[in-house]
């Protein structure tokens, strides 16, 4: 039966439920776009937060890395000083002068660099000395390349640049920045770094060679002095050694200076008592010798000079005989 009453009810229900208050829309939009900003910052807040720690963690490591390289610098510097003495002598070199057993005993005085060499193995007796096992390189780029790499039984390494063709002329021309990217690697590594470099001093004058190698000193433990170029004459050897070596002094008082000497060098074969004068004639100025048996180099053929000491082949009773009569001396 059909209820007009009903109907009507029904029709006001439908118009109730149509009319929404607009009022009521805007709150409820609002909240939602709260929410969603709250969260944006949020998410900014956890983003700004993880960055910063990202910051201090690399703060920290950084710290850290400097720490350890200070650390392992004053590992080094206290490791060796200049109250010792010193001798850089090849593997061939030092089997060659331990093999006798008077020279044996003159180098139990010493501390000495050996530059290692997998061809060739040390003699028994080497063991009784104070050796520290040093690589050398004659290129800062393979010195780069392989450190991460060498023996732990590796405590050194000695950079050799110089105007040859086993340095490249890049590393020739900037020298000085050359020096300091090897220093920061050995002594990142906990490594002694020994400095041999030559400038030809007839294309620069003595001024400029002493300052670089002023600036090459601060950065070095050690500076091997290449004076065996002037061995033949003391007079000249002592005057090149003297006035190289006061220079380093006062430009980094700690760095060892040693010198160099050769049993057969360019200048022709010299005597043990030359050499030994040689070495008396500086050894208030150095804390001792790198020593050098020079092999026989191949293109001897192509040398005119006749007396050319390398082209003799390598001289190990001079050495022998020098170290002897120098401990006795």
């Amino acid at each position: 039966m059909y209820n007009s009453d009903d109907t009507t009810n029904s029709s006001n229900q439908t118009q109730n439920d149509s009319q929404i208050d607009p009022g009521q829309n805007k709150i409820d939009n609002f909240k939602i776009y709260l929410l969603v900003f709250s969260a944006l910052i949020v998410i900014i807040i956890i983003i700004l937060l993880l960055f910063t720690f990202n910051n201090q963690k690399a703060n920290i490591e950084k710290s850290n890395t400097v720490s350890s390289t200070k650390s392992n610098s004053n590992n080094i510097s206290s490791s060796i000083t200049k109250s010792g003495k010193y001798l850089i002598l090849s593997s061939q070199a030092l089997n060659w002068v331990a093999s006798n057993n008077q020279s044996l005993e003159s180098l139990k005085n010493y501390t000495i660099f050996v530059t290692v060499s997998s061809k060739i193995k040390l003699l028994p007796q080497t063991n009784k000395l104070k050796l520290i096992y040093t690589k050398d390189y004659t290129n800062e780029e393979k010195l780069a390349n392989s450190i991460d790499n060498l023996s732990h039984n590796i405590k050194a390494v000695l950079y050799d640049n110089e105007p040859w063709s086993l340095t490249p002329v890049t590393q020739q021309e900037n020298i000085v920045s050359y020096y300091q990217k090897a220093s920061n690697l050995a002594h990142s590594h906990g490594l002694i770094l020994i400095s041999t470099p030559v400038i030809n001093r007839h294309k620069n004058s003595s001024s400029y060679i002493i300052n670089t190698f002023s600036q090459i000193a601060k950065v070095s433990n050690v500076f091997d002095i290449q004076s065996q170029y002037d061995q033949a004459l003391e007079s000249e050897y002592s005057s090149h050694v003297i006035s190289i070596a006061e220079a380093l002094s006062n430009a980094s008082p700690n760095t060892i200076i040693l010198s160099g000497l050769s049993t057969n060098p360019r200048a022709g074969i010299p005597t043990p008592l030359e050499l030994v004068n040689d070495a008396k004639s500086v050894s208030k100025y150095v804390q001792g010798y790198w020593l050098n048996i020079p092999l026989k180099p191949s293109n001897c053929s192509e040398i005119r000079h006749s007396n050319d000491g390398r082209c003799k082949g390598p001289q190990p009773q001079i050495a022998i005989e020098f170290l002897i009569q120098f401990n006795n001396s």
